[in-house]
């Protein structure tokens, strides 16, 4: 795919931006989460998996913190830097993908720390109640 899309003539340079910005990481995102995920997962050792995969779970905000301005980016949908980041020679054309996979990534390990339905972990939480004056 990598030598398809270096020898692709984009027809302007918002076709390219549009292309590794929008496009290219909905597929990419799945390769870079199935090769992290086979990785954390035939590494992990036996026992004490809860320990393990919060560790898993810290490695991956310590990950986080190095992308802190391209997470910035992405979240705020910011477009400044798209004819920087988004072209075909860029090193940060995949940061996009990068990013989804962290977040498939966390849910991933949220899960496995606690893979209750969404409903029973909202129980956990005590209910609140009024304590003010009645209007």
């Amino acid at each position: 795919m990598v030598e398809l899309e270096n020898t692709f003539p984009f027809q302007s340079e918002a076709e390219e931006i549009n292309y590794y910005r929008n496009e290219r990481p909905k597929l990419f995102q799945y390769g870079i989460y199935y090769e992290r995920l086979l990785d954390l997962e035939s590494e992990k050792p036996i026992g004490k998996e809860r320990k393990y995969y919060k560790e898993l779970e810290t490695s991956l905000h310590d990950d986080s913190k190095t992308i802190v301005e391209e997470l910035k980016y992405y979240r705020l949908d910011s477009a400044e830097k798209d004819n920087i980041w988004f072209v075909k020679k860029s090193e940060k054309c995949n940061i996009f993908a990068v990013i989804k996979a962290l977040y498939m990534l966390q849910k991933y390990l949220d899960n496995k720390l606690d893979s209750r339905q969404i409903e029973d972990k909202i129980a956990d939480f005590r209910k609140l109640e009024w304590t003010g004056l009645q209007i």
